[in-house]
């Protein structure tokens, strides 16, 4: 498949995330995906974890912001957005806006996503939970939240 094709089947996952129609992804996502960064090691294990994103954070949106392709692999820089609105992980909704970018790699073979790759911000993550604080350096302004 051509790298634009690739593009289209990447996006096509997003779209199905983003409508929460995630049964979809059973069309172009083999059953033993892997995406170690998220210690996903199936299909399976991806689907619950978005099942668990949804109900932790109302209106949860990943909207892809640019694509790189080359052969079998596409990249996608994308923005989160979502309310803290039910639990996640044992941690009662905190009614924050999550407001943040990550960027992702997928290998496709044959049409499918194979496997992903996932770089988080997961301080932006953890301080827009309250989970961590950052005072920025010292020589920052220190009014950041």
């Amino acid at each position: 498949m051509s790298p634009e094709e690739n593009k289209k089947i990447v996006q096509k996952a997003f779209d199905a995330v983003n409508s929460q129609n995630i049964d979809l992804l059973d069309e172009i996502v083999t059953k033993n995906y892997s995406n170690p960064s998220m210690n996903i090691h199936s299909l399976e294990d991806f689907k619950n974890i978005l099942k668990m994103q949804s109900r932790a954070f109302s209106d949860l949106k990943r909207d892809t912001i640019d694509f790189s392709a080359e052969g079998e692999k596409v990249w996608v820089r994308y923005h989160i957005i979502g309310k803290h609105t039910g639990v996640y992980r044992d941690l009662d909704p905190t009614g924050s806006l999550l407001d943040f970018y990550s960027v992702s790699g997928y290998r496709i073979i044959g049409g499918n996503i194979v496997e992903g790759w996932s770089i988080v911000d997961f301080l932006s993550f953890f301080r827009q939970l309250g989970l961590v604080k950052y005072l920025g350096f010292p020589d920052e302004k220190k009014d950041i939240k």
